[in-house]
């Protein structure tokens, strides 16, 4: 191998792993989702949660695939806790 292709393979190697922690960043973002995205069907990779209320507001048939695909890919529903409603309450 000429050192030039060895330096294109070096560099295609450290290209891969700045990718890979790019993706790895992307996949461990956390997410609280809101009724417009299963209305919409936006696509979100990471880790999601919505509370019973945004269930609760979604009325077409599609919207409701969209949430119970959602589920399968391991979003959370949860009540929030009274201490996080009380400090969004006083930021809003």
């Amino acid at each position: 191998m000429l050192a030039g292709e060895l330096a294109l393979s070096d560099y295609m190697l450290e290209k891969i792993h700045i990718e890979s922690i790019t993706y790895a960043r992307l996949m461990s973002k956390t997410y609280v989702l809101d009724a417009p995205v299963f209305i919409y069907g936006v696509h979100v990779v990471g880790s999601m949660y919505t509370v019973p209320e945004v269930t609760r507001e979604l009325k077409s048939s599609q919207a409701t695939v969209v949430l119970q695909e959602f589920l399968k890919e391991g979003l959370e529903i949860e009540e929030p806790l009274k201490k996080a409603i009380d400090v969004v309450t006083e930021k809003a």
